[in-house]
């Protein structure tokens, strides 16, 4: 039983991850994996203005006073996160999203840089943070806990710093990117 739960598990994580895949299959492959840990859930894909979509995935209580907002690393999905919905969302309102380029979010484009310079960070962490914010307000989120891991904790940061009035609480999972010891 724990061979085969191991085996479908490591099956389907195989397909979420195909970077081949079609969007359908993309989607087959996440309602499989999520189904396995929660119920009561909904997937959607919340439109932005520029045309793209960010997969917003939502479960719990939606009047809940509490809401907490799961950003996934990078090359990742919010199905990253499958096993900490359920327990998550008996306490309240439990949202994650996929990055813009990744998971099943639209795949708008980037220009690819091949010089680092402050400019160019600038204008890659605003290509994330400004998309995140114009998801928050299509989300009617007000103030929330914001968890990031890896990359997500770094951007999750980078967002804490930019719209400190709507992250309630801010809680970095192995944060990637921060180049000094932060000032407390």
């Amino acid at each position: 039983m724990i061979v085969f739960s191991i085996m479908a598990i490591s099956t389907l994580t195989k397909k979420w991850f195909n970077r081949t895949a079609s969007r359908k299959k993309l989607q087959i492959a996440q309602k499989q994996l999520l189904d396995r840990y929660v119920t009561g859930y909904t997937i959607s894909h919340v439109p932005l203005a520029s045309g793209d979509f960010i997969n917003t995935f939502d479960a719990g209580n939606i009047k809940a006073k509490k809401t907490v907002v799961m950003a996934h690393g990078f090359g990742a999905g919010l199905g990253f996160f499958m096993r900490n919905y359920g327990t998550l969302s008996q306490n309240g309102r439990i949202i994650s999203f996929d990055w813009l380029g990744m998971g099943g979010s639209s795949r708008p484009k980037f220009t690819k840089r091949t010089v680092c310079s402050d400019e160019v960070i600038e204008e890659a962490q605003s290509f994330f943070i400004d998309s995140m914010e114009e998801w928050r307000q299509q989300m009617n989120l007000d103030k929330f806990t914001l968890i990031g891991h890896s990359l997500g904790g770094y951007l999750s940061g980078c967002y804490a710093i930019k719209y400190p009035e709507r992250v309630e609480k801010l809680v970095l999972l192995s944060p990637v990117g921060i180049p000094e010891v932060p000032v407390m």
